[in-house]
């Protein structure tokens, strides 16, 4: 979980990466992955549906925004 993310914060492209995950279960697996591959701090995580969190970046044009949908099944393991 978090993987897209984690990439993006290890890049060193972006100096903050906020990622978008709706389910909570999901998400604690994602910040857990991302501290153990140490860009914790670079990432802010939100939880929520992504069409109503992004809206507050609208307009800006300073902002990437990448998009990947679920995969993977209904389980989770982590």
């Amino acid at each position: 979980m978090g993987g897209n993310a984690i990439a993006l914060a290890r890049s060193g492209r972006w100096s903050q990466v906020f990622a978008i995950e709706k389910d909570a279960k999901t998400l604690k697996c994602a910040k857990h992955n991302a501290e153990l591959y140490g860009v914790a701090k670079k990432i802010v995580w939100l939880q929520g549906d992504c069409f109503e969190k992004m809206d507050r970046w609208r307009g800006n044009k300073d902002v990437v925004i990448f998009a990947s949908p679920p995969w993977g099944g209904e389980s989770l393991h982590c």
